[in-house]
């Protein structure tokens, strides 16, 4: 079932973008 590697694309993406926003 690929909904996991969905998930793990969509809280990588979130985290990557929590910390751009973190560091600017």
């Amino acid at each position: 079932m690929p909904f996991a590697y969905y998930l793990m694309a969509i809280s990588s993406i979130f985290s990557f973008d929590v910390c751009d926003r973190l560091i600017i």
